[in-house]
């Protein structure tokens, strides 16, 4: 559903985040917080309960695609 420069983009930014988690046994940060810490800022929603139903459920996609573009670098 996204567009092509939109898509880009997202993979861009979860690139870079899975060079950053590669290396989390010095800078600690890890693909769960690595998640944790870009989620919020990818979506909004104006009611605060569905944000917060939300915001859980982009944490675990954001945390599943950094684990997984990490493992792909790990295996080359």
């Amino acid at each position: 559903l996204l567009s092509p420069v939109s898509r880009d983009l997202l993979m861009w930014l979860f690139s870079l985040l899975a060079d950053i988690a590669f290396c989390c046994k010095d800078n600690k940060m890890n693909s769960k917080n690595l998640a944790i810490m870009i989620a919020p800022n990818l979506f909004s929603e104006d009611d605060d309960l569905l944000y917060t139903t939300y915001l859980k459920q982009v944490i675990d996609l954001c945390d599943c695609m950094i684990s997984h573009l990490v493992v792909i670098r790990h295996d080359r």
